[in-house]
C-alpha cells in the first residue's frame, strides 16, 4: 500500500473515531498533584458511556 494510501486511512479513520461515532473524546492528562501535565493537550481516550462489551454467547 503506498504511503499516501496509508496516511489517507489513518487521517480518515482518526476523523470518524473522534467526529462521526466520538468513540474517542478529548481529555486532560494530569499529573499526581492535579497539574495538567505538559506536552498532551491533544490526548484522547475512549468514551466508556458509548461502548459496551458483553460476553460472547
Amino acid at each position: 500500500m503506498p504511503d499516501e494510501s496509508r496516511v489517507k486511512f489513518v487521517e480518515e479513520l482518526w476523523q470518524h473515531l473522534i467526529k462521526d461515532t466520538r468513540v474517542l473524546v478529548e481529555t486532560r492528562l494530569l499529573s499526581p498533584k492535579n497539574e495538567v501535565l505538559s506536552g498532551c493537550q491533544d490526548a484522547h481516550q475512549i468514551d466508556g458511556d458509548i461502548l459496551l462489551i458483553s460476553a460472547a454467547e
